[in-house]
């Protein structure tokens, strides 16, 4: 639905045409107000701002009978006056409201009752308690996600300590290995130079028993000449 403005009960907008000496060929049609009921005093009044007139709502379409503002209490009729078509409506669109009347200032509206202004600043009120309490829903909401982000931060840097941990003990282990490896390589040569040794010592000690048996040989074999002699 298109919005409107809703001016008094009271009043009803008329086209009328300015005055013939200030026209020039064509007169240029406006919007004044007619009234038939007593307005009381002190009633208050104030304008509405705009350069929309009548022969532009034309434009626009009338209300039908099922329109729903008319039960808002916006009505749209067009009557015969003086042999020429009127249009009466209460109902305006976009338009603003003013502070005093100017040259641009074609309709007037009432000011809104206390109960209305009540219900709007409830309104209002109730917006912003809304909105407060959506605000306190975020902040809780990253005050979770921070506490949620330092666990893992926590999380993460246990499993690195942990990791680091392993780490140098395989590293230990591995130089261990290493070490005893080099150890038991080392006794390995020992042995093989202790082995060597003594073979050496015992190839050593038969030539020395081979020569011997060879002097002792010749020993007896030179006695024997002689005792043949």
């Amino acid at each position: 639905m298109e919005t409107c403005v809703l001016i008094p009960q009271e009043f009803s907008l008329v086209l009328t045409a300015a005055d013939a000496r200030l026209s020039k060929k064509v007169p240029e049609m406006g919007v004044s107000v007619w009234t038939n009921a007593r307005i009381p005093q002190g009633t208050l009044i104030y304008p509405f701002q705009g350069t929309i007139r009548l022969d532009k709502l034309e434009v626009y379409s009338y209300l039908e009978d099922n329109d729903i503002r008319h039960r808002f209490g916006c009505y749209d009729e067009i009557t015969e006056v003086d042999r020429r078509r009127v249009r009466h409506c209460n109902w305006v669109r976009f338009l603003r409201t003013a502070a005093s009347y100017n040259p641009q200032v074609n309709l007037i509206g009432t000011k809104v009752k206390d109960k209305e202004r009540k219900e709007r600043r409830k309104k209002k009120e109730e917006e912003e308690k809304k909105k407060k309490k959506k605000k306190k829903k975020k902040k809780r909401e990253r005050r979770r996600t921070k506490r949620r982000r330092k666990r893992r931060r926590r999380r993460e840097k246990k499993k690195k300590k942990k990791r680091r941990r392993r780490k140098k003990e395989e590293e230990e282990e591995k130089k261990k290995k290493k070490e005893e490896k080099e150890e038991d390589d080392d006794d390995d040569d020992d042995d093989e130079e202790e082995e060597k040794k003594k073979k050496k010592e015992e190839e050593e000690e038969e030539r020395r028993r081979k020569k011997k048996k060879r002097r002792e040989k010749k020993k007896k074999r030179r006695r024997e000449e002689e005792a043949q002699r």
